[in-house]
């Protein structure tokens, strides 16, 4: 009777947990390169404007990078393009990968304007559309050459980010471009729903680091790793604050501005985040380690 028992609470329990998973986190693709087109739209509006070809171009490394020119008729100078650029287009290519993958991988999917702005909690306004048209038209803007690894072969990817067309009032219809073949919609990871309701001109910061935390999270299992812990050198280098900077502003101001950031996602996502405070020079600071861990990830992965 007791081991009944014991069976009929462990049912509950794993019932509660999977409801609150469903209620509190969403399904999305992330590996590396989704997280190397969002560095790259993240980094791509404090981009030199290219002399000659007049587009903006990141370049993520020697052999990767990431352009954007103003081939949208929305945009008639590079400026007015790279004044458009913002992290809310990091947080619509999330929810349109999120999307893609209900939809079960198909080349073309829908995005209903209304069902975003709930997502974002954003009230549906002739402001807030014209918004996520500005967004839709920045995302198409953009093309990718990246490097993906296949099995022990490199394939090359280069390709338009997106294409878009307006049906209607609030609905269009989304083709991603050739790099999508490089991602599988059948593999997913956890993301916390709060990640659509951090502000795109405040809390860049909470937006990058809660993707690549959340892609951490997912890779530490099956085989979990003794500590989770992400070198500050990694993390500056992913949301664009260089050496030079830090030098500028100290050391000081950079450990006050990440604390309030993992303050916030410690309750408005669960983490659960501390750091190291070693201060004494440059390379002391960039070795600091920033250590987290999510219950709610951990649990849920390790039970797959």
């Amino acid at each position: 009777m007791e081991n009944k028992t014991l069976e009929i609470v462990k049912r509950d329990n794993l019932v509660e947990f999977k409801e609150k998973i469903e209620e509190l986190y969403f399904r999305v693709p992330i590996n590396d390169i989704i997280m190397k087109i969002v560095e790259g739209l993240h980094k791509i509006k404090n981009c030199e404007i290219e002399e000659y070809s007049h587009e903006l171009k990141y370049e993520l490394t020697v052999e990767e990078r990431i352009r954007a020119e103003p081939i949208d008729c929305r945009f008639s100078t590079i400026e007015e393009l790279r004044s458009a650029i913002s992290s809310s287009q990091i947080q619509l290519f999330i929810y349109l990968l999120s999307v893609w993958q209900e939809n079960g991988g198909a080349n073309e999917f829908f995005l209903e304007a209304k069902d975003y702005f709930s997502k974002r909690g954003i009230a549906v306004r002739k402001a807030s559309k014209d918004r996520l048209e500005r967004d839709l038209a920045v995302l198409s803007t953009v093309s990718i050459q990246l490097q993906a690894k296949n099995k022990k072969q490199v394939e090359y990817i280069d390709s338009q980010l997106i294409d878009y067309e307006k049906i209607s009032q609030g609905f269009y219809k989304i083709c991603f471009g050739s790099w999508i073949e490089h991602i599988s919609y059948g593999t997913f990871t956890l993301l916390h729903k709060n990640f659509f309701k951090y502000h795109p001109g405040h809390d860049s910061v909470a937006i990058l680091l809660s993707l690549k935390l959340s892609q951490l999270a997912k890779l530490q299992f099956p085989k979990p790793l003794t500590s989770y812990s992400l070198k500050f050198h990694t993390l500056f280098t992913l949301i664009g604050i260089s050496e030079c900077q830090i030098r500028k502003q100290g050391y000081k101001y950079y450990f006050y501005k990440l604390e309030s950031v993992f303050q916030r996602m410690q309750v408005e996502m669960g983490f659960s985040i501390k750091i190291e405070r070693q201060e004494g020079s440059l390379t002391m600071f960039m070795q600091n380690k920033l250590y987290y861990e999510q219950s709610d990830l951990k649990q849920f992965y390790k039970k797959k």
